[in-house]
């Protein structure tokens, strides 16, 4: 049985969605921990790495990440199970490597670029950005 489930994929895959779906799933006390939404927690001179890499955008992404996995420590610690959404490219799995004192699984979403970009546009349209 896995103590965490990393669920990624490019933007509009359903990421989210399939972190929340699986959570409320579980036969158990499940957790979902959204990386972006822990990522807005900063509201002033918050970085969107959406709009490029720059030093300040890396270090805030890299301190959500933290976020993420402390909170993971504590739930799983406690029993709980957790899905982690996250945009994660292959390179940069090495900033989730705290987990690995989890059993951890790993889940890339590839949906077709037009369901992708369907998501996108009503992010967009909901929230006021999107990719």
């Amino acid at each position: 049985m896995l103590d965490v489930l990393l669920i990624t994929g490019g933007a509009g895959s359903g990421k989210t969605s399939t972190a929340e779906a699986w959570a409320a799933s579980r036969p158990s006390v499940a957790a979902h921990l959204s990386h972006d939404d822990v990522h807005t927690f900063v509201k002033s001179g918050v970085m969107n790495p959406a709009d490029g890499s720059n030093e300040e955008a890396d270090r805030q992404w890299r301190i959500a990440i933290d976020i993420c996995v402390a909170a993971c420590r504590i739930y799983v610690a406690e029993g709980i199970r957790c899905a982690i959404d996250t945009y994660l490219l292959p390179t940069n799995l090495v900033l989730w490597s705290a987990l690995r004192e989890f059993r951890v699984g790993l889940v890339v979403l590839r949906p077709d670029v037009d369901v992708a970009a369907r998501r996108n546009a009503k992010r967009q349209h909901e929230i006021g950005w999107g990719v």
